[in-house]
């Protein structure tokens, strides 16, 4: 028996030459075979903010931009040969990033970010 789930939300604000976009994603998933013990084959958590100011009023498709990106899991995790071993748990592994540098964005669903 297998079982997963996916959640996924996104919130964004615009105001003058101001932006600021939000996506969060949440994903967890299970398998219990016979002969082996629950295991989890997703399990996701993960924020993305992106946080910009058009660079010009003339060309609205270039921003100077800032991104904060956090990845993480809910779960412990275990080992598949051994399930009483410990190998991964909340924010180990955990991963914070963040940007800032240039964003070309020329549609509403596309964008390239330059942050050197």
């Amino acid at each position: 028996m297998a079982l997963s789930g996916y959640l996924g939300f996104s919130a964004d604000y615009t105001k003058n030459r101001f932006k600021w976009e939000n996506d969060l994603e949440m994903a967890y998933g299970f398998i219990d075979q016979k002969g082996r013990s629950f295991q989890k084959t997703d399990d996701k958590l993960r924020y993305s903010g992106n946080i910009g100011y058009m660079l010009t009023s003339e060309n609205d498709k270039l921003f100077w931009s800032s991104r904060f990106e956090f990845l993480t899991q809910f779960a412990d995790g275990f080992d598949p040969d051994d399930d009483s071993t410990l190998i991964s748990t909340f924010m180990a592994p955990g991963y914070i990033v963040i940007t800032t540098g240039l964003e070309y964005k020329p549609v509403s669903y596309f964008s390239i970010n330059y942050a050197p």
